[in-house]
């Protein structure tokens, strides 16, 4: 581009140039300095002020800049232009561009058209803008990752170092493992001197990272050098080394405990005063763990206990014992309602021994009449060891005999102080009295609980603890709201439910209501059961025999008195004894489906009920119904083929039998069955004078057969059609050690 601006002479001279300087604001960029040539140096597209001196130049029009002849000027500044225009100074603002030429200065007058400024003093040289840095960018670069090392070490120890107070770091060197003894006994001689330690760490970290802000402005400017300062301290100088120092500080504190310690001697003029400062202002390092921080620092390790090497019952007691000092009686008992108690009027029966024996309670409260809350003695189950449940004895008889101990303490009563009683030996279960209820006698008058809780600390605890139950007459009532015993206490120590071999229902005392059963089996199975019952009399024995020669032939070879005495001795009762808290009868089970069984019954009194699992078929059965009659079928097969029958003779029934309710019945097992038949073969040898004996080879093997003869008068029975016949092959070899005594069978042969 080329345009030129006319100069006017105005008083008709030649313009003299007799200098050029080049100007430019304090601190800011432009002038540069000369060349070895002399060229002024200036600083490319950089706004400068140009001020030419010389003589007349107050009739220049133009100036004009070239890098040839002033015919071919590429820039000219007319006098508009000119901020001081005088016959001996010309100023004006300029910038230009890199070029590798210099530009030369070109005056134009109207009188003397362009003027081209040879002197080379005059000529002025754009280069392009040269960053100098204070060093070089490779010392730089080095020295920032140094810096960068320190300011994430520095962040680092303020967690390292300060995270753990000196007592912890005490614990650490007693009680840590080998490597946190050896760590902590680093730190700690530092450690002591928190608020000095704490002003080194904080004021070295903010050094380095003002270092760091300046290293980055020397090599970028404005925006590049804010965002890059910034991302590398908060990413690399903070974030990354305090998540690692989270898990490995004590770690990283300890391995660079010489680098601290330099920090801290370099900086000691500074750090001194203040840390002395800040420990009289602001405190030093004392940390106490109070039962509330323990009690809540052992449950977060419960949470987590997957990282502690804690057992968690081990945790669970430390925190009940930590916890046992604030709480009262209220927090721990069993409420009344839940409480399992009996009447004074209520007879020891089998049902009432059940219910006992159902509970699983040791000692059970008994109250007066009809009245919950007139508690007057206690009732151990170990008195009712020699109490047969068909003597009607009453509860009230019973307690007032054995004459056991009631203590009655207050609902707020702290837990420890009862504990304490407990522990003396001589009670181990309380009722428990609403607030203000609760008075016990001492010296022959009455006293608050209060006072009563100090006479139990006192030195007369031993004299209080054997004082008489508590008076709990009419003069004196009380409300009771539940009750206590030292299992109760036991289990809130043990954070855990304590269930013995006698626990039915368990109160949780935490939720204040009764547990299901958790017996796989109901106590009341005591009574619950078959049993051995009376004789029958004559006429009941008549029918049974009567049934059972006309049911099977097996026995009318029978001795007489054999089969009397098998049936005398296998009548069998079922008693039944309703379940606790159930409207529904007790069962028990005769016979089961897919059950082995050895034995025959017959009901004679009451009724079962049989169940088809596979048809789901029910029938009622009533007396003079049998089951079993395989076994039956199985012996009599036995004699008949002449062989001995087994004891190991069972069927499995596809019904089941269940009684609910009371019931007799005769019950013929195998090894009975064979023994009345052994006995009658036995008391048929020694009544036949005859024996007769043949050896028969077979097999190339001796056998012997005993046939023995029965010529005995037939007798006054009836013998079925269906009869076995009169010879039994029964070998007398066997018999001999299956008969205990011949007193045995002296009944059978009269």
């Amino acid at each position: 581009m080329h345009t030129e601006f006319g100069y006017r002479w105005k008083i008709g001279k030649n313009p003299i140039v007799s200098g050029v300087r080049i100007e430019s604001d304090v601190n800011a960029p432009g002038f540069l300095g000369y060349s070895d040539a002399g060229e002024l140096l200036v600083e490319a597209d950089t706004p400068v002020d140009i001020v030419i001196f010389g003589h007349g130049l107050e009739d220049v029009e133009m100036v004009a800049f070239t890098d040839s002849v002033c015919v071919t000027s590429e820039f000219n500044i007319s006098e508009s232009s000119f901020h001081i225009h005088k016959d001996m100074k010309i100023v004006f603002k300029y910038s230009f561009i890199a070029w590798p030429r210099p530009w030369r200065i070109c005056l134009k007058s109207e009188s003397h058209g362009l003027n081209q400024i040879d002197d080379d003093r005059t000529w002025i040289q754009a280069v392009e803008k040269i960053h100098e840095t204070y060093m070089p960018v490779w010392a730089q670069s080095a020295i920032l990752c140094l810096l960068f090392s320190i300011s994430a070490l520095c962040s680092g120890l303020t967690l390292g170092l300060m995270a753990l107070t000196p007592q912890e770091l005490k614990i650490l060197m007693k009680s840590g493992t080998p490597s946190e003894q050896k760590y902590a006994s680093a730190i700690y001689p530092m450690r002591i001197h928190g608020n000095r330690l704490l002003c080194t760490v904080i004021i070295m970290n903010v050094i380095v990272n003002t270092g760091i802000t300046l290293l980055f402005d020397d090599m970028a400017e404005g925006l590049i050098a804010f965002v890059a300062s910034t991302v590398g301290i908060v990413i690399f100088g903070e974030i990354l080394p305090q998540s690692i120092c989270v898990k490995y500080g004590l770690a990283v504190g300890a391995n660079t405990v010489f680098i601290t310690r330099f920090f801290m001697f370099i900086l000691f003029p500074i750090t001194w005063p203040l840390g002395k400062i800040l420990d009289k202002y602001a405190g030093v390092d004392i940390d106490v763990v109070n039962r509330s921080r323990m009690v809540e620092m052992l449950k977060m390790n419960m949470e987590n206990n997957e990282a502690c090497d804690i057992d968690l019952s081990t945790l669970k007691i430390a925190i009940g014992a930590m916890e046992l000092t604030k709480k009262s009686v209220r927090d721990v008992m069993t409420d009344i309602d839940d409480v399992f108690m009996l009447s004074e009027d209520q007879v020891l029966n089998a049902e009432t021994m059940t219910r006992v024996s159902d509970s699983g309670y040791t000692r059970i409260p008994v109250y007066e009449g009809n009245n919950r809350n007139k508690v007057k003695n206690l009732l151990y189950v170990s008195d009712l060891a020699l109490i047969g449940k068909d003597n009607n004895i009453t509860v009230k008889a019973v307690a007032r005999f054995n004459k056991r101990r009631l203590r009655i303490v207050d609902e707020n009563m702290p837990l420890t102080a009862l504990m304490d009683e407990f522990k003396m030996g001589d009670y181990h279960l309380a009722m428990v009295a609403k607030a203000l209820d609760v008075k016990k006698h001492h010296n022959g008058k009455f006293v608050d609980d209060k006072m009563d809780n100090f006479i139990l600390k006192s030195m007369k605890l031993v004299e209080a603890t054997v004082l008489p139950a508590v008076d709990a007459s009419e003069d004196h009532p009380v409300t009771l709201v539940g009750l206590i015993t030292l299992e109760d206490i036991t289990e809130e120590l043990l954070q855990a439910e304590i269930t013995d071999e006698t626990d039915c229902y368990i109160t949780d005392d935490a939720q204040k209501k009764r547990r299901t059963n958790t017996s796989k089996k109901s106590v009341a199975e005591m009574y619950c059961s078959e049993k051995k019952s009376d004789r029958l009399s004559l006429h009941m024995l008549e029918m049974t025999e009567k049934w059972l020669l006309e049911k099977t032939p097996l026995f009318s070879e029978m001795n007489p008195k054999a089969f009397e005495n098998l049936i005398q001795q296998n009548i069998r009762e079922v008693l039944i004894v309703p379940p606790k808290n159930s409207t529904s009868p007790g069962t028990l089970n005769l016979f089961e489906a897919g059950v082995m069984s050895k034995r025959f019954v017959l009901i004679l009194e009451g009724k079962a009920t049989i169940k088809f699992n596979e048809k789901d078929l029910v029938f009622d059965c009533g007396p003079w119904t049998c089951f079993g009659e395989a076994i039956l079928e199985k012996m009599e097969q036995c004699v008949r083929d002449g062989r001995e029958p087994s004891t190991g003779f069972f069927f499995l029934p596809d019904y089941t039998l269940t009684v609910s309710g009371p019931c007799r019945f005769l019950q013929i097992s195998t090894s009975s069955l064979l023994h009345s038949l052994r006995i009658t073969q036995f008391v048929k040898e020694i009544r036949t004078p005859k024996i007769s004996i043949t050896n028969d080879d077979v097999t190339g093997t001796n056998s012997r057969k005993v046939s023995i003869m029965d010529n005995s008068p037939t007798g006054s029975r009836k013998r079925s059609s269906t009869s076995v016949m009169s010879t039994l092959a029964l070998p007398t070899a066997r018999l001999a050690a299956k008969i205990a005594s011949v007193e045995e069978l002296k009944p059978l042969m009269e």
